[in-house]
């Protein structure tokens, strides 16, 4: 026994000297060999760990980078956007207080708005204004309507504007050969419009109650062009019927084809490739068996079609009447053409434009 105890605390301190030489721990002698093995163990380990500094505090948004997030949030659509806005504050403070650069974007990604537009109102009311189903007729003579569909954005540059009452007789090549020295058309200064805002409208088209006649039981209907500069709808002027609608001129324009078409362009930009593709009328209606409108869109002009099925009854053609909007400065702010079909002798009452089940477009 006395022996194997020997070699045991020699060993112990074989071991203790040699891990001073390689770390140089003071180890503590230790009369047993686990013992002493333990103390230079935890000596070495805790010298060769790095040595950790207390942690800071650290700041709740330190995560937060924002050009990244406002990167991520030009792809997201508008519902995505007002549910990100309701997840912290911090969210909410970019997207709908510090968000003239974000909905801009979104402007122009959506609407087509250029990006070198201005206006005096917040760009996410702009926004919300021009897509959650508002139009002229929503706060005004809501009773006549039925129905709408949205055709799109385009520009008016110069200033100028031709309401067309119809597109069917119509064809590029009269856009050449009509023009005079001034470089307009004579076949269409009947419905030229000077002084219209310059800027990005919006067109729509509406389905409403026929208003010629003072028939009760008349189930006859009218279809409405609808162009506005997009800001229209959020001026006081507007809300509170300080601006209205204005008649201009009525005709009546012989039906050659049963087709109610209707557009609005840029009078500068009527020679433009882009805009000619509007006036060929084939390309873009829908078959005469369907009475659902048809419409197109470029980037100075806007029109509508829709197939008159029912022409059967007498009638003198299409009345069409142009109306517009001023504001107190005296320029153009809305554009309005109305198109239904001219009573004749024998039918008092106008026709609709399809059946029941094709009014509603």
């Amino acid at each position: 026994m006395t022996k194997t105890a020997n070699l045991i605390d020699i060993g112990a301190r074989k071991a203790t000297l040699r891990m001073r030489l390689n770390t140089g721990a003071e180890a503590v002698m230790s009369p047993t060999c686990s013992t002493a093995f333990s103390v230079v163990t935890c000596n070495t380990i805790n010298e060769r760990l790095p040595k950790l500094s207390r942690p800071s505090a650290v700041s709740s948004t330190s995560w937060f980078n924002e050009d990244i997030w406002l990167t991520i949030m030009e792809y997201l659509g508008s519902k995505s956007l007002i549910r990100l806005a309701l997840v912290s504050r911090t969210f909410y403070r970019l997207i709908m207080v510090e968000n003239s650069h974000l909905w801009k974007i979104i402007c122009q990604r959506d609407l087509k708005i250029p990006l070198d537009a201005s206006s005096k109102f917040e760009w996410h009311r702009l926004y919300a204004a021009a897509v959650d189903g508002s139009h002229t007729y929503k706060a005004r003579h809501s009773d006549q309507h039925i129905d709408w569909v949205r055709v799109g954005t385009f520009q008016i540059e110069s200033g100028e504007a031709l309401a067309l009452g119809d597109l069917s007789t119509l064809v590029p090549s009269q856009v050449d050969s009509e023009q005079n020295e001034d470089g307009k058309n004579d076949a269409l200064s009947r419905t030229m419009l000077s002084n219209v805002r310059i800027g990005s409208w919006i067109a729509d088209l509406h389905l409403v109650k026929c208003d010629i006649c003072d028939e009760p039981d008349c189930n006859g209907t009218m279809q409405v062009f609808d162009a506005r500069y997009w800001e229209l709808l959020l001026h006081d002027e507007y809300k509170t019927a300080v601006w209205n609608f204005e008649e201009l001129e009525e005709y009546i324009v012989p039906l050659s084809f049963d087709v109610a078409s209707v557009g609005i362009v840029d009078a500068q930009r009527l020679n433009c490739e882009n805009t000619r593709e509007i006036l060929k009328l084939k390309k873009w209606i829908y078959p005469t068996s369907i009475g659902y409108p048809a419409t197109a869109v470029q980037k100075y002009a806007a029109a509508a079609s829709t197939n008159i099925t029912d022409t059967e009854c007498a009638n003198e053609g299409l009345l069409v009447k142009v109306y517009s909007m001023k504001a107190r400065s005296g320029s153009i702010v809305a554009i309005r053409i109305t198109q239904c079909l001219a009573p004749g002798t024998a039918y008092p009452n106008n026709p609709r434009f399809g059946n029941d089940e094709e009014a509603n477009y």
